[in-house]
């Protein structure tokens, strides 16, 4: 009897040895979020051509900017991300080229030059990548200077600009990239010129052509502490003889993404008014003015992003489609709520269709709407919307789309992913 319980009790032993999965299962993990994404991309209503990784070390989380900015260079994609990360891409087959880290977090605005590379400023210094990873530094500002957060890049110049709010100062600068040049262009002591209670601020060129003949504004605004009921000075000037075109002192200083050019004329969007001004004299030709100043209103009117579409300003402002008649200066068309909170996307438009990216339910999706009947035709989450849960979830850029008109294709980033996406 003793002999058959011991058999007994070696058989249950080695059965359950036999059986123990424990060990093994530990050491492989089922990739969840890989078979996830698989069927999202499956599911996705627009045709994605080819989509690749931007990050390729396992030891890092995937974690990245949401903000991923994505340029044009030729045959190839150069995409910036996690602040001091970049790809290069094949824009064809999505072969990755170069991926590399930078020395440099930038803090401010990215440029893209398509001989120098990518343009990255932090407060004190300006450096450039090129395709195959090779940094260079442009400038290091001295000790007295801070790069503030508005630049723009102009053939090879770069203007960037230095504010010093405790002394009330501000300058503007030109870098030239190629030779490494630098000047000062203008320069503003508020508290000399006006007064210890004043400030100052000036803004940086807006370039423009219009028929071929290209100029730019200058602006700079003057305020009282903390910079309430200020008037910007504007001044239009002609590229080509640097003649004065016109000076006003009652328009508002504008981005370069802020600034549109209609027939003859340019509209100005100063995030919550909006003008049509005559390029033969800087009057106004019609004006919406936000509805209460100093506090932003559902019906206060934001350009930011928008294109124009034949003699319409198509845009987003407030969570609803807009668009604006460019003669008139009257909306002609507000539609429903289509989006959760009062983002200002830029939209792309291709092919009588725009895009953008917005947030509804609590998720970031790229939609798209049909513009003869304002039908949303695409509402897309991210493949890889639900990677983690506990970390950050995939968003697209709120860069939106970067447009391939040739091909017909878009190229957007999700912070994970770059996708390679066939328009309609």
């Amino acid at each position: 009897m003793k002999n058959i319980i011991l058999l007994i009790f070696l058989v249950t032993l080695l059965y359950s040895c036999e059986r123990e999965p424990v060990l093994e299962y530990t050491t492989y993990k089922q990739d969840i979020s890989a078979q996830i994404a698989e069927a999202n991309l499956k599911k996705f209503p627009l045709e994605i051509l080819w989509h690749a990784p931007l990050n390729f070390d396992s030891t890092e989380n995937y974690n990245f900017n949401i903000t991923s900015k994505v340029f044009l260079n030729g045959d190839d994609l150069a995409v910036f991300y996690d602040e001091n990360r970049y790809h290069y891409l094949n824009r064809i087959n999505g072969e990755n080229l170069k991926n590399k880290k930078l020395s440099l977090a930038y803090s401010n605005s990215l440029n893209y030059h398509l001989q120098v590379g990518g343009i990255i400023a932090s407060h004190n210094r300006i450096v450039s990548v090129d395709k195959f990873g090779n940094e260079t530094l442009l400038y290091n500002v001295p000790d007295s200077v801070s790069i503030f957060s508005k630049n723009n890049l102009h053939g090879d110049d770069y203007y960037f600009l230095h504010f010093n709010y405790i002394q009330a100062t501000s300058g503007l600068y030109k870098l030239n990239i190629i030779n490494h040049g630098c000047e000062l262009i203008s320069h503003i002591d508020a508290k000399k010129m006006w007064g210890d209670s004043y400030v100052g601020l000036i803004s940086v060129p807006i370039f423009f052509k219009i028929n071929g003949e290209e100029f730019v504004l200058n602006n700079y605004s003057k305020g009282l502490e903390p910079f309430i009921n200020y008037t910007t000075y504007t001044t239009c000037t002609r590229i080509s003889d640097g003649a004065v075109m016109w000076q006003k002192d009652n328009l508002f200083a504008v981005d370069q993404n802020h600034l549109f050019v209609h027939k003859n004329d340019i509209i100005l969007n100063g995030g919550k008014n909006i003008c049509k001004v005559s390029m033969a004299t800087g009057d106004k030709v019609w004006e919406i003015l936000p509805e209460s100043q100093g506090h932003y209103s559902p019906n206060d009117i934001d350009a930011y992003g928008g294109k124009i579409l034949n003699d319409k300003l198509l845009f987003i402002s407030n969570n609803k489609f807009k668009e604006l008649d460019l003669n008139s200066g009257s909306i002609i068309y507000s539609g429903p709520s289509i989006i959760d909170d009062y983002q200002n996307p830029e939209l792309v438009i291709a092919n009588q269709f725009a895009y953008w990216v917005g947030s509804a339910e609590g998720k970031s999706y790229l939609f798209a709407i049909k513009i003869s009947d304002h039908s949303i035709i695409v509402m897309a989450k991210s493949p890889y919307y639900s990677i983690d849960p506990y970390k950050s979830n995939a968003v697209f850029s709120d860069g939106c789309l970067i447009l391939d008109p040739d091909q017909n294709l878009g190229y957007i980033s999700d912070g994970y992913f770059i996708y390679c996406i066939k328009l309609l």
